[in-house]
């Protein structure tokens, strides 16, 4: 149920961000849906904007990733990332962008990330320390570019 009134709030949050904006706007979402994380995994999630998007305009992101106790976690974390390296590019340099979230094992939380985004790429690295517990992970997203 908590899942469901976080989604509608993240739908209507979107649909607010894309109507408030003129019609020459463009947004792009993006989701990512159904994975686990369990003892010494790391997820690394890129944010893609696909080939149409014209990455030397500056883009406004919103970034939510929730995270579901299944069985409890291992204070895990939430990391923001960015890098200059062209997409393609076989081992890009990643630098830490915000403050780290700490999943908490006991509980299902959200972490939300918005600003703009002024480096080509960007991504969402998850990991979690050994245990035995396990936590499903959601990612939802949205780029709109600034006029």
């Amino acid at each position: 149920m908590k899942f469901k009134a976080l989604l509608f709030f993240f739908a209507f949050f979107c649909a607010g961000l894309v109507s408030a904006q003129s019609g020459a706007s463009k947004a792009v979402p993006w989701v990512q849906n159904g994975d686990s994380l369990s003892e010494n995994t790391t997820l690394a999630y890129e944010l893609a904007i696909n080939g149409t998007v014209d990455k030397t305009k500056l883009w406004n992101y919103s970034v939510i990733v929730f995270s579901d106790s299944i069985s409890g976690a291992n204070a895990g974390t939430v990391q923001l990332q960015i890098s200059n390296d062209p997409a393609g590019t076989a081992s890009p340099i990643w630098s830490n962008y915000g403050a780290a979230g700490t999943i908490d094992g006991t509980a299902d939380q959200f972490f939300n990330y918005e600003g703009t985004l002024y480096a080509r790429r960007l991504r969402v690295l998850i990991t979690s320390p050994a245990g035995t517990r396990k936590t499903a992970i959601r990612l939802r997203g949205l780029f709109r570019q600034v006029e």
